[in-house]
């Protein structure tokens, strides 16, 4: 996520207090520039078509418009909005039609700051993000069900970038703590990421990763090494 940028958030949940809560939570991250609430999803959308914003948090059930309809909107009207879907339950069918009407990810309601944090940097990455209280078989069922041909391809070409540029770092000595902060992605992030990469070329670890960057010339591409000289030569003071 790039630090550059400040989000506009907004927040659509028929629940006062735990609006007032989220809202504190996200305004102490420093990339938030403002929060704005909603009590339901018609205000939701009616905010949405006097001011832009990057992030929309989005109860499934609330008065006038639900979640859902309300989701399809956005999807339709406002397509470069991420759409977090809340719940205070892991309610498979409902999250299911979320995110089939568009949501970009789905937490639960007593989900922490840091997985709020993260969840923010990875749908703004262009991926998925589900809550650690869903389970593995319905994230699986939610992947393969919601993403469209334009969707996968998208991914598919963000994350052969992604793999990329973290195949570069680690050729170059970076670690996932380290790599996380140069791509402004959570650890855990650069650790799926890293697992993927190996799967998909083959290798048995990040050694072997590694000697596919040397091998193939990948960590001395010159465009990466433009992106990243920088980072590149402050760690090179260090040593």
């Amino acid at each position: 996520m790039r630090t550059d940028r400040k989000l506009k958030i907004i927040i659509a949940d028929d629940h006062k207090f735990f609006r007032a809560g989220l809202e504190a939570v996200l305004k102490s991250f420093g990339y938030v520039e403002s929060v704005t609430q909603a009590e339901n999803g018609k205000q939701l959308i009616d905010l949405m078509e006097k001011e832009s914003y990057h992030i929309a948090f989005v109860d499934i059930s609330m008065p006038e418009m639900n979640g859902i309809d309300a989701v399809t909107i956005i999807a339709q009207r406002h397509p470069k909005v991420k759409a977090l879907a809340l719940s205070m339950h892991d309610d498979q069918d409902n999250i299911l039609e979320m995110m089939k009407a568009g949501a970009s990810g789905f937490i639960l309601k007593n989900t922490d700051k840091d997985e709020i944090d993260e969840a923010i940097k990875i749908v703004l990455d262009g991926k998925h993000y589900f809550s650690n209280g869903v389970s593995d078989v319905l994230y699986q069922q939610l992947v393969s069900k919601t993403k469209s041909p334009i969707q996968k391809q998208e991914e598919d070409i963000l994350s052969k970038e992604r793999f990329r540029e973290i195949i570069f770092l680690l050729c170059h000595e970076f670690k996932n703590a380290e790599i996380g902060e140069i791509l402004f992605l959570a650890t855990s992030t650069i650790e799926t990421y890293r697992k993927d990469a190996i799967q998909e070329l083959g290798c048995k670890s990040t050694a072997g990763l590694i000697k596919y960057g040397v091998e193939s010339g990948l960590y001395k591409d010159p465009v990466l090494f433009e992106k990243f000289k920088k980072v590149i030569g402050e760690k090179a003071e260090e040593e």
